[in-house]
């Protein structure tokens, strides 16, 4: 406690500390999968390509820098993709290119 001698009135300062629960299993190994580049094959045929932000406890997950590709067709920007785990047929992280000295 501070006492203020010029007024007369103490002030009280209050340290909070929060103590850090320990992370389970789950939240570590989802930790690993995120801000990676990913193509998830949806049901409907589609490619999405993306990072992966963040997911829910029901699987379902939010890339940003997304496109979306058909099999026959053109590439679409979407900035932001949501997934629904219930749409997911595959999902493969994309590599970063390798350097390569020539």
């Amino acid at each position: 406690m501070l006492a203020d001698e010029d007024d007369g009135f103490q002030i009280a300062e209050t340290l909070v500390v929060e103590e850090k629960e320990e992370e389970s299993e789950a939240c570590k190994k989802v930790r690993e999968y995120l801000s990676k580049r990913y193509e998830i094959h949806l049901t409907d045929t589609r490619i999405i390509r993306g990072t992966l932000n963040c997911t829910d406890k029901d699987a379902n997950m939010l890339f940003y820098e997304s496109d979306e590709r058909w099999p026959e067709g053109e590439t679409r920007w979407l900035g932001q993709a949501m997934i629904a785990k219930k749409h997911v047929i595959a999902m493969y992280e994309i590599k970063p290119a390798q350097e390569t000295s020539i």
